[in-house]
Formats: structure tokens, sequence, C-alpha cells
């Protein structure tokens, strides 16, 4: 199982997009559950500044997709 942050963004979606495709298991990390709803994927709410909500998250999860926005240069 990977868990997909940043799933419902502009990359995100052509990445779960290209899972689902590829018929790879795989989660979306969600901050909003309304957002997560419309992925109309397996997701689950989290944020990195909650530790509890992160512990849930990831269990079951092998690897971790970490979508981001590009540090500033």
């Amino acid at each position: 199982m990977i868990l997909v942050t940043g799933p419902t963004g502009t990359i995100g979606r052509h990445l779960v997009r290209a899972l689902a495709e590829a018929d790879v298991p795989f989660r979306g990390l969600v901050r909003d559950a309304h957002k997560g709803k419309e992925l109309d994927r397996e997701f689950t709410v989290g944020d990195f500044d909650d530790p509890v909500s992160m512990v849930s998250a990831l269990k079951g999860v092998e690897r971790l997709l970490l979508n981001g926005e590009p540090l500033p240069t």
C-alpha cells in the first residue's frame, strides 16, 4: 500500500489516476474529507502537523509518496 500526499492537487490527480489504472494499491492523504470524497478512491484524513492523525494514516502503508509544492528558491 502506498500513501500518496496531495492527491487532489494538479499533479496528485494525475498520480492517483495512473496508480489506479496500474492496479497499484494506494490511499490518498487529504486534510479535508470533502476533497477526499472527490477522489472517488480510498483516502484518509490527516495532517503532518497532527502526529496522531499520521499514525492512523500510515497503518498498513509500505511506501509514502510525498507529493508537495517545491521549496522556494
